[in-house]
């Protein structure tokens, strides 16, 4: 029976609430979200979680008849965001941790992690962090992966790493499944595995975790796991750059640009190449001069070639050298030259501020 679980851990809880509508509240919940009653599902992980945290920080609240739904409503971001308020002062902290509130000891795990309050100690974070994951905080299963895969606190562990990091993973966390996807890409701790790796940065893109976005593209692009899809590539690499990301909008401009695997479209390339090297990308920079000289996807105009091409120069750019040299030779008037000059010490770059990471919430 599919509410069987629900069920069980509803009636093993010490609530006050009136028996009937406690059971009417149950079989909504269980019917609003089928999931909810599958073993390590999830969203039965969130939902456990939650109401093992409200069973510590505020058992009043289970009095409340409804108090399944609500909980449910959380546990799968219908309602409100829950989020858990701790004390400022590092002593509440540390009694709230000592009594066994996950979410107390989750933060001194980080406290410690970081030297936040106390000196820097990956052991005792670590400690804090294994207290946590065992009340089924998940982002501290994501913190004990990171330490045993860098040995950060303990010896290196790649099979107890790699066991951390699933449990976070299956729960829904997009820094774990990219964690995971990186270990199949590049064959750390065990066999490369092209198949995992892109089903976990899928998995981590679709929580929007930008940086998974980028490697399911290039998995998409050389066909790794996945069968090889230009288009698919570009979606990705699309949504990357249009959160500002100056690498990405690069990495499409070319794809346009030399029709790798998308249809080729020079317009398309010399915009997002422009937005890149706007913000400083000096290879942009160098590709959109190159454009503006021979008038592929804009107008061709030999100043503003001349202007991008310094201002790649200037970084260090090495084709951008070489081109510069020629043109100034070949090219340019002394009045095209000046005005070159001119527009290029003019330039500022446009730093954009990209969203965080739209990666799960715990």
């Amino acid at each position: 029976m599919k509410k069987l679980l629900l069920l069980i851990t509803l009636c093993a809880l010490p609530v006050l609430a009136s028996a009937q509508t406690l059971a009417d509240s149950q079989r909504k919940a269980a019917t609003k979200y089928p999931e909810l009653s599958k073993a390590g599902s999830p969203l039965n992980t969130k939902f456990l979680a939650l109401v093992n945290e409200a069973k510590q920080i505020n058992p009043a609240s289970l009095n409340d008849p409804n108090w399944p739904l609500t909980i449910a409503d959380r546990a799968a971001g219908m309602a409100s965001q829950h989020k858990v308020v701790l004390p400022k002062k590092l002593p509440e902290i540390q009694a709230m941790a000592d009594k066994g509130y996950a979410p107390a000891q989750a933060a001194l795990g980080v406290m410690y992690r970081d030297g936040q309050g106390f000196t820097k100690d990956d052991a005792e974070a670590l400690k804090w962090f294994r207290k946590a994951a065992e009340q089924g905080d998940v982002e501290s299963f994501y913190n004990i992966g990171v330490a045993l895969r860098d040995g950060t606190g303990a010896e290196k562990d790649a099979e107890g790493a790699v066991k951390s990091f699933l449990k976070a993973a299956e729960a829904g966390d997009g820094k774990a499944q990219l964690a995971l996807g990186v270990i199949y890409e590049e064959g750390q701790f065990q066999q490369r595995n092209d198949d995992e790796a892109t089903k976990w940065f899928r998995k981590a893109a679709e929580s929007g975790l930008y940086d998974a976005m980028s490697k399911l593209a290039m998995m998409y692009l050389e066909g790794r796991g996945v069968k090889k899809d230009g288009n698919e590539a570009a979606k990705w690499i699309r949504k990357v750059a249009d959160r500002g990301d100056m690498k990405a909008q690069y990495d499409l401009g070319v794809l346009y640009r030399d029709g790798q695997a998308v249809t080729k479209n020079e317009t398309e390339a010399a915009k997002w190449l422009k937005k890149s090297a706007e913000q400083g990308d000096s290879r942009a920079q160098f590709a959109l001069g190159d454009m503006y000289r021979t008038g592929a996807g804009v107008p061709k105009d030999i100043v503003e070639a001349y202007k991008w091409l310094l201002i790649a120069n200037g970084q260090g750019n090495s084709d951008a050298q070489n081109n510069t040299s020629a043109i100034e030779r070949r090219e340019l008037t002394p009045a095209q030259k000046s005005d070159g000059q001119r527009r290029a010490n003019e330039f500022k770059p446009k730093k954009t501020t990209p969203p965080p990471d739209a990666t799960t919430a715990h």
